[in-house]
């Protein structure tokens, strides 16, 4: 289109001419194309789920809680854009699914087995999972539970996590692999419970826990 006067101007071969003139703001033919449609899924919020509870001992349940809680209530959270669940796993390895995490909250929600939790699961259809559970079992299995439901998490996989809660086996990979790592001994009861080959000063630390 020319400036201004809404003729035809020449074009060259074999080039598409596609711009606004600056008088009239109208479009060339190239371009009046109709919008794309936006898929229904990226028009809603996306679901949210936090896995939170342990069924190894109250200890290791109340520490998930508590750091679970603590991120829902940042409020920095753009609850707008996303949808925030909770899936609760109780110390005799049920399941519930709360609408927050306060202590009344946790206590009304009804219990429900493992079978019945992957089924509300598959219906609620979460986006990604977002672990809170710092036992050996919530790092590893229920991570892989929700790998094979094709749900993606934050964090290692359960096949990195194993070698890595468990600090004899890190040792003797890294070794393997020609990483230094200090000097020391696997201790068990019944088995061996005095070092042979290392003398004090050392440090005692359990072999399968966090820290």
């Amino acid at each position: 289109l020319a400036q201004g006067l809404g003729q035809a101007t020449p074009q060259r071969p074999g080039r598409q001419r596609a711009h606004r003139t600056r008088g009239r703001g109208l479009v060339s033919p190239a371009m009046a194309v109709a919008p794309a449609a936006v898929p229904a899924a990226a028009l809603r919020a996306r679901r949210v789920l936090h896995l939170v509870g342990s069924r190894q001992d109250e200890f290791y349940h109340d520490l998930s809680v508590l750091y679970a809680s603590a991120c829902d209530a940042c409020p920095l959270l753009d609850r707008e854009r996303y949808e925030f669940h909770f899936a609760h796993v109780h110390t005799d390895g049920t399941w519930s699914f709360p609408d927050g995490l306060e202590e009344k909250a946790l206590a009304a929600a009804p219990r429900m087995s493992l079978a019945a939790a992957v089924g509300h699961i598959e219906r609620l259809g979460p986006d990604v999972m977002v672990p809170h559970m710092f036992c050996v079992e919530g790092m590893t299995r229920y991570r892989s539970l929700f790998d094979l439901l094709d749900v993606p998490f934050l964090g290692n996989h359960e096949y990195t996590v194993w070698p890595a809660t468990d600090k004899a086996t890190t040792k003797q990979l890294l070794d393997a692999c020609g990483v230094r790592v200090p000097r020391g001994e696997l201790l068990e009861r019944g088995l061996k419970e005095r070092p042979t080959s290392v003398k004090v000063p050392f440090v005692v630390k359990p072999c399968n826990e966090d820290n």
